[in-house]
């Protein structure tokens, strides 16, 4: 919800740039899989990257562009702006946040409209956009568990069994840091957005409590990088150092002597 009353915009052009915000969320989407997919093909030295393909690179350009289309779309069109969800609406609105219906831009399905009648029908135009919703975000959440399965079965047959512990000790802080940076977006995109839709079909007012979805957003991207910043060694010293104005030449020198089969690879995907 938007409150126009003391905005420079217009009813109209809030309602489209509060329709662009959340394409911009539907594009974060398809950007979390396409993470995951792209760290698979650096671990498993996928030939892929070796030579730009103008139709793969169109791919990982397209798909954010049509998640957050899509996204948008259902935002302005079947679950925007209407009368009967401003009815429904009105006296909560009102109640909570003392402004008129009318002073706001709302989006937001409303499954269940009430009819003058007394009886309730169900609003197609608001399950064909949740449908679409549900699409997307169970598209991003299958790759990135999918991916990042595979990814770690290549982590694992990366380093041989008679490779030197502290390679083997790479292995492992990689892999933490790959399960901590998936259930990041997880648990701060994916569950909270689909918990507040799937009680908007449930008929169930969860009030402010829905407000908590904008907090796990703008919380993702400064929380996305510290797995790989404190579970990483090297990096865990390099940032201790730099916050405390002491650097160590001789760790970094010592971080430097691990080889290994395909090590590049690996460490490519800690930077992944």
């Amino acid at each position: 919800m938007v409150n126009v009353k003391e905005s420079p915009f217009s009813l109209n052009v809030a309602l489209f740039l509060a329709a662009v915000y959340c394409g911009f969320f539907g594009a974060s989407m398809a950007i979390f899989g396409l993470h995951f997919i792209y760290r698979y093909l650096v671990a498993s030295g996928s030939k892929h990257l070796e030579k730009f393909n103008i139709w793969k690179t169109s791919f990982f350009l397209l798909a954010p562009v049509v998640y957050g289309i899509l996204w948008g779309w259902v935002a302005y069109c079947p679950v925007g702006q209407n009368p009967a969800t401003g009815e429904h609406i009105r006296s909560n609105i009102l109640e909570t946040f003392d402004l008129q219906v009318e002073d706001t831009v709302y989006i937001g399905p409303y499954f269940y409209q009430k009819q003058p009648n007394g009886t309730y029908e169900i609003d197609m135009q608001s399950i064909i956009g949740m449908s679409v919703v549900y699409l997307i975000v169970s598209s991003s959440f299958f790759t990135i568990f999918y991916f990042g399965i595979k990814c770690y079965r290549c982590i694992s047959k990366l380093v041989p069994s008679n490779d030197s512990y502290r390679t083997k000790q790479l292995q492992s802080h990689l892999f933490w840091a790959l399960v901590t940076q998936t259930m990041i977006p997880v648990i701060l995109m994916h569950t909270p957005v689909t918990l507040v839709y799937a009680f908007a079909l449930l008929d169930q007012d969860i009030g402010m409590l829905s407000d908590f979805v904008s907090m796990t957003i703008a919380a993702y991207p400064a929380l996305d990088p510290l797995p790989s910043l404190f579970i990483i060694p090297c990096y865990r010293r390099a940032l201790k150092n730099y916050l405390t104005c002491c650097p160590k030449p001789n760790e970094r020198a010592q971080d430097s002597t691990v080889t290994a089969p395909r090590t590049g690879s690996i460490m490519s995907v800690a930077n992944a």
